[in-house]
């Protein structure tokens, strides 16, 4: 059983080789008609036609199944592919992400802490949210970058080369582009920061934004170096401002291992309101 449902994307990660689909991507975002976070898992981004290929910040109409096997409450899996349709697109209204903020605001969680008291014990199917929104300081926050070679590993490279056949012969089998091999990204990313309790944490960072700043970069420029300063830059000198208010989008790794590794889905920043000048006392104003 299936519902047809309209979700504002706001989760895209990097694709990641999938020994039942090839490679699959992550997404997620807000169901329009109560507020609620909704993952949609796996995806075929990549393999997908241009009509199902949705920008971040867009609202869908996408037909869901609750997903069986996830327990975690915002769990659905993609019913059929070929029958999404792309709606409006929210931009970000001259930095202050004014309506893309009445979509979020609901859901911002007050720390990391209550993201991680949503996953219960293993063996218990009691969860809570595991995908939030967290606001954290910007003082601080520190982009870190970790070498993991140019290839995939034996074990990754193995899925990865029945990508194309499985995806075109079941759960994706309506694409009709051809598959481009899936490219590596060198680096794991990671950011170290505090929430507004203080308490610290360093996570790793799987936005598709990102790792494709490196992978773009890097062709660019021909330096892996020079890419990864870009991706610095994008982070610590643009995202990371006195200037913005930063939520990162935390969701658990998975709901049978890794269960309380939280990684980072995406990044929110709108601009702080400007304070309001204090008023100035008027000429005849008595100072008594």
């Amino acid at each position: 059983m299936h519902t047809t449902e309209r979700v504002l994307m706001v989760v895209k990660t990097y694709p990641t080789p999938s020994a039942d689909h090839g490679e699959t991507v992550c997404t997620a975002g807000i169901r329009l008609r109560d507020g609620a976070w909704v993952r949609i898992y796996p995806f075929p981004f990549r393999l997908a036609d241009l009509e199902a290929k949705f920008k971040k910040w867009q609202v869908i109409e996408v037909p869901l199944t609750k997903a069986t096997k996830d327990p975690r409450p915002e769990s659905y899996k993609l019913h059929d592919v070929t029958s999404i349709k792309l709606g409006e697109e929210i931009g970000t209204e001259n930095t202050t992400w004014s309506t893309r903020m009445k979509h979020i605001e609901p859901t911002i969680m007050p720390s990391v802490e209550a993201v991680l008291n949503g996953i219960p014990p293993k063996g218990d199917q009691n969860w809570g949210p595991t995908i939030r929104p967290v606001e954290i300081q910007t003082t601080g926050a520190q982009f870190s970058a970790e070498y993991v070679g140019e290839a995939w590993t034996p074990k990754e490279q193995a899925k990865l080369d029945k990508a194309e056949q499985l995806a075109l012969g079941s759960l994706f089998q309506t694409a009709t582009r051809a598959y481009r091999p899936l490219e590596k990204i060198p680096y794991d990313f990671y950011l170290t920061f505090q929430d507004l309790t203080g308490a610290s944490y360093t996570y790793r960072i799987l936005d598709w934004e990102i790792a494709e700043l490196f992978r773009r970069m890097r062709a660019q420029h021909g330096s892996p170096q020079v890419a990864l300063e870009k991706v610095r830059h994008k982070i610590e000198d643009q995202i990371l401002t006195a200037g913005n208010r930063v939520i990162l989008i935390l969701g658990n790794v998975h709901f049978q291992y890794k269960q309380r590794q939280l990684v980072i889905d995406g990044f929110i920043y709108p601009k702080r309101p400007k304070p309001r000048p204090a008023a100035q006392p008027g000429l005849f104003d008595s100072e008594d």
